[in-house]
């Protein structure tokens, strides 16, 4: 059996243009940009870093938004 392999890390966040700076700011670097800022992707090392907007990923997830969680 082969062992599982992370390719994708998605973040829900508050505020997806102040995160993706934040990320950027850390050295990420930046991938696909037509998604404007709707969710940013960010190059992490052999797996991809995804920041989107928490209510979206919500619905993407088909859970309530609320209560979002306060810490991780």
């Amino acid at each position: 059996m082969d062992r599982p392999v992370l390719t994708v890390v998605t973040i829900g966040v508050r505020d997806v243009p102040a995160s993706a700076a934040f990320y950027e700011r850390l050295g990420f670097e930046r991938k696909v940009r037509a998604t404007g800022d709707e969710i940013a992707f960010f190059d992490a090392g052999g797996l991809v870093l995804a920041v989107w907007d928490w209510s979206k990923l919500a619905a993407d997830a088909v859970v309530t938004e609320k209560p979002a969680p306060q810490t991780f």
